[in-house]
């Protein structure tokens, strides 16, 4: 992302996707971070001012670093283009996706990187790792507003996936 304008809003400049999750860079360059996000669900209202105000902090030495999930129901890294509609409909079939994502300046340039490092395990395995981390799949899962577990490819599979995680998740 590059400052531009007379506002110097970063904006995306270029980009390497090689795992996308339903997106492509394509239809992102030129944009915003709120334009970036325009597709996801209560990003303006909840979390964009506070994103815009930790772009505007960054340090080269301080990269942000955060995560994020969702569960897909394919399991391909790379799906730059979501399907029509469920591809799958046994829970057991599904895939958790986890991403390692970072921000950081780049202080010669002015502008900034944003980096994802994509992990998928099948979701059997995900939640044999323990109760723990199957309950926390279930709380996270129920939890979700349905636009967001809309926005993840969830809601079609939010009520089988919740049965079949509650036994794991006691």
């Amino acid at each position: 992302m590059q400052p531009t304008g007379d506002d110097q809003q970063p904006v995306v400049v270029a980009g390497v996707v090689c795992s996308p999750s339903r997106w492509n860079i394509q239809t992102k360059l030129g944009s915003n971070m709120m334009a970036v996000h325009n597709p996801v669900p209560q990003y303006v209202d909840h979390v964009g001012k506070a994103v815009d105000t930790t772009m505007a902090r960054l340090r080269a030495n301080q990269p942000m670093v955060r995560s994020n999930w969702t569960i897909e129901d394919h399991c391909a890294l790379f799906q730059p283009v979501a399907p029509s509609g469920p591809l799958v409909q046994d829970p057991t079939k599904l895939w958790i996706r986890m991403e390692r994502q970072t921000l950081r300046a780049l202080p010669q340039t002015g502008g900034s990187m944003f980096t994802i490092r994509t992990y998928q395990q099948p979701i059997t395995e995900y939640v044999a790792r323990g109760a723990d981390v199957a309950s926390t799949l279930y709380s996270l899962v129920k939890r979700l507003p349905d636009d967001v577990a809309k926005y993840k490819s969830i809601l079609h599979y939010r009520e089988a996936l919740l049965e079949w995680l509650a036994p794991f998740a006691s």
